[in-house]
């Protein structure tokens, strides 16, 4: 069993029975690194970083990513992104093929990883306080392998509105480094 899916199996427990249910030849230096990140169960701690994929309509000439891509459809409860630290053991290059790796998007040459800092995100702006970035891992599922990374931002409006969209120009704002969705290989 992976880390990430080990913690998202224990979220309610404490450290220490965390402690006993490890298997034999668990590393337990990953645990010690990543047991004090979890925040409120299954949300992720201000030090983590995000990464949300922008099609390519989302996408300036310049290479800005827009407000658009973070809007929420309205048959969801929360926008998707991926949890970069949870590959703990993986340089930040594998962590992003990781990403590419496991998605169940079909993305664009031309399409764009935004990367966020989940506390400089929720700390911006006075109407991005009430954002909350959890972590919802995906099981394996139609062909697709788990994917622990899997994590959403709740707590925006509708993606019809105007405030929707203020808030999306905002959290744009907040992106600290765009990567390639595909790399040429």
């Amino acid at each position: 069993m992976s880390l990430c899916l080990f913690l998202s199996w224990s979220w309610g427990r404490s450290v220490a029975e965390r402690w006993d249910t490890l298997s034999v030849g668990t590393t337990l230096t990953k645990v010690n690194i990543l047991a004090p990140l979890v925040m409120n169960e299954n949300e992720l701690p201000d030090n983590a970083h995000v990464v949300r994929y922008a099609k390519p309509t989302s996408i300036h000439e310049d290479g800005r990513v827009d407000g658009s891509a973070f809007l929420l459809r309205p048959s969801d409860n929360g926008l998707s992104v991926n949890w970069l630290e949870c590959f703990v053991h993986l340089t930040k290059v594998q962590q992003l093929d990781e990403v590419r790796r496991l998605s169940r998007l079909t993305m664009r040459k031309r399409g764009r990883l935004a990367e966020l800092s989940v506390g400089a995100t929720k700390q911006y702006y006075r109407e991005l306080n009430a954002l909350r970035f959890v972590h919802e891992p995906l099981a394996a599922a139609n062909g697709y392998e788990a994917d622990p990374s899997h994590s959403e931002i709740t707590g925006l409006p509708q993606g019809d509105s105007p405030q929707a969209a203020l808030i999306g120009d905002l959290i744009a704002e907040c992106i600290q480094a765009i990567h390639p969705a595909i790399i040429d290989g």
